[in-house]
């Protein structure tokens, strides 16, 4: 899920971080339907320092304590690297950021074709306040993942990716596992099941949380609990719950009548169907997609908002060698984006998008591309997909290895104020973590 919120004490915060104020770059845009030779390997390093560079001219390079060198791709023109010493990451992709009272929190998941859990440095929350670096925060043992991270009135909430744990932090440094379960009466925290997502209001004066919890067979059940002071929680409407029953709740963006989420309901990964929910405080949701052969059997992963519109990408179950797009001019009326003319090619497998970005005025996607007979493992099975489009309506296929500068994923977007990572979220485009703010 994505959601950003920032304050304007930000700016002191990134300029700090950046590599220079006089850097410039000067890298050329990408051509993707043109064969550029790829970059030279990147270096894996298998130090566990956690020193940030503290240099203040330009870097090109990172050297570790095993004095191997990390070359570092150049960001898309328009952005800055921040001086951040990838080896403060550890092997992962970061997946959510938020900006509060000048502090910068950016949360993360180990990238892994399986899906499988596997160390970070430690606790995968990470925090700056400028002038003090950035540093790993402190945050109980065995959580490997955390999908979404807001800042509230109330404090800082995250979702943790495995285990369904809500992560809960007065100042983002030090965090704690969340249960609501004693405060709505509940035996215990399996009544109300996994955590999916955390929901800020449009105006921050409310925090919901949606919940999910096995029910009979496959099918799961969900259920909203809400808050307007932090202080006390109540559950929300069982109208507005059951909407996400045995659903998946992808990403949700400011936008619309007041926020835009997108995900597959009815049915889950087994039966999906694409759709769109509205909310004007994310308590109280609406549907607003039909179920028809736009949305049937297709699976939505991500929405942003761009220049005339928002832009919402997936998968189809029955297409598989496709991935899917959504175009709306308001948040809900959405129109799917034709498929592409002429026969795929057989080398191409199970497409799916998840995650979206606009850098330069061109819509860039993340994906994977599965197929079961490339390999004896799941490694060998899913390749990184690249797309590329400059209206959300027609697309390019991209190959990740002709791409020889990073494509900042934003994470953190505010008027004055975004913050892009590469690799991208949940991808598996491998690389060193960088972090970019745009040039204003």
């Amino acid at each position: 899920m994505r959601r950003f919120l920032v304050v304007a004490a930000a700016m002191a915060l990134v300029v700090a971080s950046c590599t220079s104020s006089e850097t410039v770059v000067t890298t050329p845009a990408v051509d993707p339907t043109t064969s550029v030779p790829a970059p030279p390997p990147l270096t894996t390093v298998t130090t566990t320092t956690t020193q940030v560079v503290t240099t203040t001219t330009p870097v090109t390079t990172t050297t570790t304590s095993t004095t191997v060198p990390v070359v570092l791709p150049e960001p898309a023109p328009g952005w800055t690297r921040l001086d951040i010493d990838p080896e403060l990451f550890g092997d992962v992709t970061l997946t959510g950021g938020v900006v509060s009272d000048g502090r910068m929190v950016l949360v993360g998941c180990e990238n892994n074709a399986a899906g499988s859990r596997r160390d970070t440095w430690g606790f995968p929350v990470w925090v700056s306040d400028g002038d003090a670096g950035w540093r790993l925060a402190d945050g109980p043992d065995g959580v490997g993942c955390v999908t979404q991270v807001e800042a509230t009135p109330f404090g800082y909430f995250a979702v943790s990716g495995f285990g369904g744990l809500v992560l809960f932090s007065d100042d983002g440094l030090v965090w704690d596992r969340f249960d609501l379960s004693g405060a709505l009466g509940l035996e215990g925290p399996v009544q109300l099941g996994s955590a999916i997502a955390v929901v800020p209001s449009p105006d921050g004066g409310r925090v919901t949380l949606l919940y999910s919890r096995a029910w009979l067979g496959e099918s799961e059940i969900a259920t909203l609990v809400t808050t307007t002071d932090g202080e006390t929680w109540t559950e929300g409407p069982a109208s507005s719950a059951a909407l996400f029953d045995s659903s998946d709740f992808a990403a949700v963006i400011e936008g619309g009548p007041g926020l835009i989420a997108v995900g597959t309901s009815p049915g889950g990964q087994f039966v999906p169907t694409a759709a769109v929910f509205t909310s004007p405080d994310g308590l109280r949701w609406t549907r607003v997609t039909p179920r028809d052969h736009d949305f049937n059997d297709k699976t939505m992963g991500d929405v942003i908002a761009v220049d005339d519109g928002y832009v919402a990408v997936g998968g189809d179950i029955e297409n598989i060698r496709l991935m899917t797009a959504w175009t709306s001019s308001d948040g809900v009326h959405w129109h799917r984006s034709p498929a592409p003319q002429g026969e795929i090619g057989a080398e191409f497998g199970f497409q799916t998008a998840v995650a979206l970005t606009v850098v330069d005025g061109s819509i860039w996607v993340t994906g994977r591309d599965f197929d079961a007979a490339r390999g004896d493992d799941n490694s060998d099975r899913s390749l990184p997909a690249l797309w590329r489009s400059d209206d959300g309506i027609e697309w390019v296929r991209v190959d990740p290895e002709t791409v020889t500068v990073a494509i900042p994923f934003v994470v953190i977007d505010f008027p004055g104020l975004r913050i892009g990572v590469w690799p991208p979220p949940f991808s598996l485009i491998e690389g060193p973590v960088q972090v970019f703010i745009a040039d204003n």
